[in-house]
């Protein structure tokens, strides 16, 4: 059973602007890592927790919910006590009298930093699990070249780098697609080195080229239009001997 998401963090406060007096929930108060009483709340010390890059962007939304009122929704970062970094989100508006003069800003803050660090660990998994599945096609099609042309790791690299290239394919998405095509049944009865040629020509309209620069010369030397019905012509021998 999954470890439920943390709840962000929520504090509400009120401010009154006749006697510049604010008034903070037990959850201000934590938010900002204190004990409710420990500080008096005033517009100082709230600014003195806006993180240096967005206290301004703050201070101007501030002044401008006091002279006009208006509502607003800011995601921010606040220092804490312990000068640790959160994200949070202020949602706030000003308060009319009846003669519609602005008296009061009130609203409330939310501490979203637990929910997106998880997000984050979330989102790094996923991508980590990509990158193994990438790395799995990958390594297996290196295997194949391996296997089926006696290249070395270091070949066998470069022959996909070298079709992914002249194809203008990722890496990754030409050896995905390399080991799918490979194994569909009407491959499995070919021999190895047909598999590999039919499946790049599939896929990058070209059969298997060894590129000019590999240390192998007796595949090297073979023109690229004749490397991959070579090789096929070596299976069938091999099959009849």
């Amino acid at each position: 059973m999954g470890r439920k998401s943390a709840a962000p963090l929520f504090g509400s406060f009120h401010y009154d602007i006749a006697e510049d007096r604010w008034t903070w929930s037990d959850g201000m108060y934590r938010i900002h890592g204190m004990e409710p009483g420990d500080v008096v709340p005033t517009t100082a010390v709230l600014l003195s927790h806006k993180h240096p890059e967005d206290v301004d962007e703050y201070r101007r939304l501030l002044d401008r919910v006091i002279t006009v009122g208006e509502s607003f929704t800011y995601r921010h970062r606040i220092l804490d006590l312990d000068g640790i970094v959160r994200s949070v989100i202020t949602v706030g508006e000003g308060e009319r009298s009846d003669s519609g003069e602005v008296v009061a800003f009130t609203g409330y803050l939310l501490d979203m930093t637990e929910t997106i660090r998880e997000d984050a660990s979330s989102l790094a998994r996923e991508v980590f699990e990509q990158a193994q599945e990438h790395r799995a096609n990958i390594d297996q099609a290196k295997g194949a070249l391996m296997v089926a042309y006696g290249l070395t790791d270091e070949e066998a690299f470069a022959v996909l780098r070298w079709h992914s290239q002249h194809a203008n394919l990722k890496l990754r998405d030409l050896a995905a697609e390399m080991m799918h095509r490979m194994s569909v049944p009407e491959m499995v009865s070919l021999p190895a080195r047909a598999k590999i040629s039919a499946a790049l020509a599939a896929i990058t309209e070209q059969a298997f080229v060894i590129p000019p620069d590999l240390a192998t010369p007796e595949l090297a030397a073979l023109p690229p239009e004749r490397a991959a019905r070579s090789t096929a012509d070596d299976d069938r021998d091999r099959q009849r001997s």
